[in-house]
């Protein structure tokens, strides 16, 4: 909340954002109190629920199909022979641990790109809710996201859903491949020797 308010071009205004972070808080108990924190929690999660559905299913069906077609095209070298808990190795094969980490990441950064373009206009929505400045919070946030989403379509019309597209993608993407990747290393870091 505090990140969102001090933007101005999402709708803060050009004050509070030359306010440190103590006077913001200040600023928002004195004129929203202890609710303006939580405006668009609700439409946070509407938001961040559907990206990591869309994060997690993306990933796992590119990394799915990339590995498959490479596996086909080029058997010896990008696999390597299983070895099982009995400590015997398994006709089955499988990606190499380093071929593992590069398809993780092209994998993780296809998946962040499509999440953020599908999930892209909720977040445009979520800042609108959540910059909104002065008054307390009225009304149900539900009524609130109605009236955002009216508002933002009667005045910039469906492009208005896609602000900050791009900026986005560029954000969630590289963000997406320093995770997975991170969460491949140490997941192959934990196995027991």
């Amino acid at each position: 909340m505090i990140q969102q308010r001090r933007k101005p071009a999402a709708g803060g205004s050009a004050s509070l954002q030359f306010m440190n972070g103590t006077e913001l808080i200040r600023h928002i108990i004195k004129t929203e109190g202890i609710g303006g924190f939580y405006r668009g929690f609700f439409t946070s999660i509407l938001t961040y629920a559907p990206s990591s559905a869309v994060w997690w299913s993306t990933y796992s069906a590119v990394k799915s199909a990339i590995t498959d077609t490479l596996l086909r095209v080029f058997p010896t070298s990008w696999s390597t022979s299983l070895v099982g808990i009995d400590g015997e190795r398994h006709s089955r094969t499988a990606v190499s641990e380093s071929a593992n980490l590069l398809l993780s990441g092209i994998s993780g950064f296809t998946a962040g790109c499509v999440s953020a373009v599908m999930t892209n206009p909720m977040d445009v929505v979520k800042t609108r809710v959540q910059t909104q400045i002065g008054g307390s919070v009225s009304g149900s946030e539900f009524s609130q996201l109605k009236a955002t989403v009216r508002r933002l379509h009667s005045q910039e019309g469906w492009k208005g859903f896609t602000r900050g597209m791009g900026a986005r993608m560029l954000n969630m993407g590289p963000v997406s491949v320093m995770m997975i990747v991170t969460y491949e290393v140490v997941k192959v870091l934990s196995v027991k020797p």
